[in-house]
């Protein structure tokens, strides 16, 4: 036989035994269906397909719990592999299985290829009924690998061990995934991209590895309820979960990335414990209330941009990382914060929360808490608090403020914050310094009217505060108190002008101060005038050339006459002294007196004789003075008939 020949043959005999090949395996793997009712068994009745009784699946070479397995899943019934070992070693039992394993855990041995050919190939797949696939205490050595697969019945992997964790990615599951009270080492855990057409359950689990859930999509529920994450990372960020997604009372050695998550109903933290570097859910959407309540966080928080249509709670929670960040955020509910003790920066910058923020009871002892051009639609409570940090509601838009019995070691700015209603109520804050430069309030109650009044005593002179104070005071019935603030800020702009030696404001201001009390106090003009028409009038008294007439002598003469004719026409004694000032105005005391008015009042001329009397000209010059002092006090007076 020629070389050509052979070579021939041997070429057609690797085709033939190729083609033999890939038909052996299309048999094994996809024995045609007899249809999917036919395959089921009903309930009562055994397993109609037995893998020991058909040729061609004996190939399989499954291990004899791996046949019992099918035979329950068969069956409809739970494959608790718990009740294996028991059948086949009744005295040996490990109850710390699945963190650890004995040599009797081997009967507890499955591999992925058999769980990957019940769940994906016939004639398995057609026979599982209803209940699906219930595996308990099942120890999985190898990589457990259905990525990409679609199931289309409930897969629940209880209380199993995973050495070399899960490969997941990209499945399509119509109905429940869940891995509840199960143990996962080695690789990552990866279910990126996967579809949960139910709910998705890893509650009570152990991971010592990273989950990736990058962009999975959950129907249902995402619940890791009471978890343990001992990984670097849990990584869900882009995930969109219909339902619920549930972290409470888990336990997070790790970071966790939720970043721009959607959860459509409640995103749940509550009671779990987190100490990894960071908690970042920055731009996720939550449509129920993200709660984050008697949590303990030993992390930072990343909230930046996030969405939530309920409300965000930290009640009791503690935390101790650097920061906690809202930046951004947009709160449809309220952001509750009462009772928790923060030894971290809080950052709530241009936030908007529609309902209420409440610190109430609660320890703060960072550097700072900044609410910087946040919007409050309702209320902030501040009750029962302390802040051993610098608060800046600078900037802020709210409703309604409260302060009560609280204590801040640092400052507070209410530097350009617009609050409709700013309460105190028990006793005033305790606070380092107050800057409310620009701060506008439009209702006060005593109390806040007292801390504002404190807070202005120790301000430097700024306008606005005193007079913010003065318009608000005045509209609740307070006039004077305002008016008398307005006053002590004069004094101090007096003070500051006369430290930077500018004289002519500092003689402007004295002058204000000493004529009319800066226009807040004009009986101080009055009572002068008062005064300095008296002078005047009694110097005119002593120029009169009948002064000796008019002495002491001749009033008394004069008053006898008078007291006699009040008593007989039983008149009272301010109609005495006026008939005292007619009877001596004939003799000059009333015309002294009328030409000492007549000189201070301006403008006005009582009596043109006035300007021929002759007065010496130390008298005149008083009387210039006089009718100086009249212009001046009128000049001043004037504009204050139009504020």
């Amino acid at each position: 036989m020629s070389p050509e020949k052979k070579k021939m043959i041997s070429r057609k005999l690797i085709i033939i035994l190729a083609t033999l090949s890939v038909s052996i395996s299309n048999t094994i793997f996809t024995i045609p269906s007899k249809g999917h009712e036919e395959n089921r068994t009903l309930p009562g009745l055994p397993c109609k397909i037995d893998p020991l009784e058909e040729p061609e699946l004996k190939k399989l070479k499954w291990t004899d719990q791996e046949y019992w397995v099918w035979k329950q899943v068969c069956e409809g019934k739970k494959a608790d592999l718990k009740i294996y070992i028991k059948q086949k070693k009744p005295d040996f039992y490990n109850d710390n299985f699945p963190l650890e394993t004995k040599k009797i855990d081997e009967l507890r041995i499955l591999t992925s290829d058999f769980l990957r050919t019940i769940l994906l190939y016939e004639p398995f797949h057609s026979a599982i009924t209803e209940k699906g696939v219930i595996i308990s205490g099942a120890w999985f050595q190898e990589r457990v690998v259905l990525s990409s697969g679609k199931l289309n019945e409930d897969l629940s992997l209880w209380d199993s061990r995973f050495d070399n964790s899960a490969e997941l990615g990209l499945v399509h599951s119509q109905y429940l995934l869940s891995m509840d009270g199960s143990y996962f080492r080695g690789e990552e855990v990866n279910i990126n991209g996967g579809v949960v057409g139910g709910s998705l359950f890893m509650r009570d689990v152990t991971f010592e590895t990273d989950i990736d859930l990058i962009a999975v999509k959950v129907n249902g529920d995402l619940d890791f309820s009471g978890s343990y994450f001992r990984g670097e990372k849990v990584n869900v960020g882009g995930a969109v979960v219909g339902g619920n997604l549930f972290m409470s009372d888990a336990t997070f050695e790790t970071d966790i990335n939720l970043t721009g998550v959607k959860v459509n109903r409640t995103l749940d933290f509550n009671g779990s414990y987190f100490r990894g570097e960071e908690v970042n859910i920055n731009s996720g959407v939550v449509g129920g209330s993200l709660f984050m309540s008697d949590a303990t966080f030993e992390t930072d928080i990343d909230l930046t941009g996030v969405k939530v249509n309920g409300d965000l709670a930290f009640n009791g929670s503690y935390f101790r990382g650097e920061k906690v960040n809202i930046n951004s955020g947009v709160v449809e509910g309220s952001l509750f914060m009462r009772d928790v003790t923060f030894e971290t920066d809080i950052y709530l910058i241009a936030v908007k929360i529609n309902g209420t923020l409440d610190f109430s009871g609660s320890y703060f002892r960072g550097e700072e808490v900044n609410i910087d051009s946040g919007v409050v639609g309702a209320n902030l409570f501040m009750r029962d608090a302390t802040f051993e940090t610098d608060i800046y509601l600078t900037n802020v838009k709210v409703n309604y403020l409260e302060l009560g019995d609280i204590t801040i070691e640092g400052s507070l700015y209410l530097t350009s914050t617009e609050v409709n209603n700013f309460q105190i109520y028990n006793s005033l804050p305790i606070v380092d310094s107050v800057n409310i430069t620009n701060f506008t309030y439009n209702q006060l109650n005593n109390n806040s009217v007292e801390f504002l009044k404190n807070t202005l005593d120790k301000l430097e002179y700024i306008p606005q505060p005193y007079e913010q104070f003065a318009k608000v005071t005045r509209q609740i019935g307070l006039q004077n108190e305002g008016e008398d603030m307005l006053f002590k800020s004069k004094d101090k702009e007096l003070m500051q002008e006369l430290k930077k030696w500018n004289l002519a404001p500092v003689l402007g201001l004295l002058i204000q101060r000493v004529i009319i009390g800066y226009g807040y106090k004009i009986e101080y003009s009055f009572y002068l005038s008062l005064l300095f028409l008296t002078l005047g009038w009694y110097q005119k008294i002593q120029e009169s050339k009948r002064a000796k007439e008019v002495g002491i002598d001749s009033l008394v003469n004069n008053i006898k006459p008078a007291i006699l004719l009040s008593l007989f026409i039983n008149i009272n004694y301010l109609h005495l002294a006026f008939i005292l000032f007619l009877r001596n105005f004939e003799i000059g005391i009333g015309r002294s007196f009328l030409y000492s008015l007549d000189t201070l009042l301006p403008v006005i001329v009582l009596d043109e004789k006035h300007k021929d009397i002759p007065i010496s000209k130390s008298t005149r010059n008083y009387f210039y003075f006089l009718k100086l002092w009249g212009y001046l006090v009128v000049v001043l007076l004037l504009p204050l008939l139009f504020r």
